[in-house]
């Protein structure tokens, strides 16, 4: 989440896709996108809620300390179990991801440089 951060906004990172990457997300409306920097915000306001070990270990968090992280981050038990689940769908997409080494390298080079002059070329497209 810090890295995204520092790379900006999800509107300035979904202007680099082209429109048919990742399911046509480089083709979503402002308002979605501004959906979506919702959600990541709060997020991230949950993460900041977290421990240590409920960041590592987020597929063993109960009711219990779901329900300690959405009152220390003010938001409801639902946001959190949506984090949970957004998640769990990220992770199953980055094996996917796996698999393509142009892919892999270049998002890898994108992240160590904060920086996002992505070539769509690069990817085959």
């Amino acid at each position: 989440m810090e890295m995204m951060s520092k790379v900006g906004t999800i509107d300035k990172l979904m202007s680099f896709l082209p429109g048919n990457m990742l399911g046509g997300m480089g083709a979503m409306s402002k308002g979605q996108k501004e959906a979506m920097q919702g959600n990541l915000d709060r997020y991230r306001t949950i993460m900041d809620s977290m421990t240590a070990w409920e960041k590592n270990e987020p597929a063993k968090i109960k009711a219990d300390r779901i329900r300690r992280v959405a009152r220390g981050a003010g938001v409801r038990e639902k946001d959190v179990r949506e984090l949970i689940a957004q998640w769990n769908r990220s992770r199953k997409m980055m094996k996917g991801m796996g698999g393509n080494r142009k892919l892999n390298k270049q998002m890898r080079k994108m992240m160590k440089d904060g920086d996002m002059d992505i070539d769509p070329s690069s990817f085959g497209m």
